[in-house]
């Protein structure tokens, strides 16, 4: 009969719902037994598990063997799969029998040490006719084993043959991706030596994303050794590891970074202002966190920040070309005047044009706030040309009060369909928006 690999791990999810309850009262009584138990082999007397109501001296009681509990547990394990696999669409979470099993079969493995888990694995991968049916429990095992031995829960991966290809692609990269991230946090220096020594067994994919977690871990205490392990390791999209490397909060962090940013630059070679350059400094110019590469600068700390870097003229150019995609609209104005101050006159009109569209179509009233106090020059004109044109059919006071100052105004008056038919002069997204709002007066 075909297996479906599904199944363990649907079981084991149900397992862990079910159990976790009783689990929880079941640890606190293990801990008080424990203890009890620790007191009493303190004085030299020992309790028979199997007859609690006799005592035993030390020297009577048998020494556990733990591999033969180990082999005797994946055996039954195997055997409770087995069992549960027809019954997995049927299984009723309220049968009290069904619930003593399933936390009786949990409480088992929750309480194996990891030299067990050890165990377990390789017991349940050599001794089943088809491994990827029990993956939720291969899984489960080793993820448990990572969670204070992950060095040793990657050792069994990569080292049990064949384990590696009979496993689906996705839990192995999940194993390795969690384990490199817990032993860098753990200790960045031994996960570097244990990545040097076992890279060559990762596959293409596991490589990667080792390579990835492992720089980018690194890179939260000491960017600078984050940056040149960029350089011998040669991951993949090097340009989005750089921001999270190089991201801080502080000012005087960002500082430091910027420092780090100038010397890898340098050292590497590379043109200035290509996307790992552009990135980093875009990160520390608008102090954007790397976990969310979307949030947008907001004016004050960011120009704030820059002023006191003491920026090149090329940084300044770098981060202002892009700097649409990088602010809070509600900004707008600030950031024009921004442009102009500090970039070439050609890429500030180019990208203050750029913000203006942009603004102008989310909050024409503020945009019209700032023209009125904006003093008067060929940029300005310019843009009341474009407000007068986007808002013309919107608000034709508004327009109209702006294009009688306006030596560019249109010579069809704002507010009528022939006004608003005549838009085409302004910026690539006003004429779209007039021409849009005319066709839906049409109609």
């Amino acid at each position: 009969m075909k297996r479906k690999p599904g199944i363990a791990a649907l079981i084991l999810a149900i397992s862990a719902g079910l159990a976790w309850h009783n689990h929880q009262q079941l640890a606190v009584s293990r801990a008080t037994r424990d203890k009890l138990l620790d007191q009493a082999a303190s004085r030299g007397i020992t309790v028979d598990p199997q007859n609690p109501t006799s005592v035993i001296l030390p020297s009577k009681l048998p020494r556990p063997n733990r591999e033969e509990e180990t082999r005797q547990l994946a055996t039954s394990f195997i055997a409770y799969i087995d069992e549960m696999r027809p019954k997995a669409g049927s299984l009723d979470a309220s049968d009290p029998a069904l619930r003593e099993k399933i936390t009786h079969q949990m409480d088992q493995l929750l309480g194996l040490d990891a030299g067990q888990w050890e165990m377990l694995i390789r017991e349940v991968f050599t001794r089943t006719d088809h491994p990827p049916t029990y993956q939720g429990l291969i899984g489960l095992a080793l993820r448990q084993l990572a969670k204070d031995h992950p060095d040793r829960a990657l050792a069994v991966l990569l080292d049990t043959q064949g384990l590696l290809d009979t496993l689906e692609w996705m839990l192995p990269l999940s194993v390795v991706s969690e384990t490199t991230r817990q032993m860098v946090a753990r200790d960045p220096q031994a996960a570097l030596d244990w990545f040097t020594a076992n890279r060559a067994k990762l596959r293409p994919d596991l490589l990667q994303s080792a390579t990835r977690d492992l720089i980018a871990g690194i890179g939260k205490q000491d960017p600078r050794q984050a940056l040149k392990l960029i350089d011998e390791f040669k991951p993949s999209q090097p340009e989005a590891l750089i921001p999270m490397i190089l991201a801080r909060t502080t000012p005087e962090e960002r500082n430091s970074s910027l420092a780090v940013l100038r010397e890898w630059q340098v050292s590497r070679q590379a043109p200035a202002g290509d996307k790992a350059h552009r990135g980093a400094l875009e990160v520390l110019a608008f102090g954007l966190d790397s976990s969310l590469p979307d949030r947008h600068g907001e004016y004050t700390p960011s120009a704030a920040w820059m002023a006191q870097a003491d920026l090149t003229t090329e940084e300044y150019q770098i981060i202002g070309e892009n700097l649409t995609n990088r602010i809070d609209l509600k900004d707008g104005g600030q950031w024009i005047e921004w442009l102009h101050e500090h970039l070439d006159e050609e890429t500030a009109r180019d990208q203050s044009q750029n913000i203006f569209s942009q603004w102008l179509s989310t909050d024409y009233e503020a945009v019209g706030h700032w023209l009125e106090e904006h003093p008067d020059s060929p940029d300005r004109d310019r843009m009341v040309h474009d407000l007068v044109e986007r808002i013309s059919l919107r608000d034709p006071e508004l327009a109209a009060r702006f294009a009688q100052g306006s030596p560019e105004k249109s010579p069809q008056e704002p507010g009528t369909a022939e006004g608003a038919a005549s838009v085409g002069m302004g910026s690539g997204v006003g004429p779209m928006i007039g021409n849009g709002e005319a066709e839906q007066s049409e109609k």
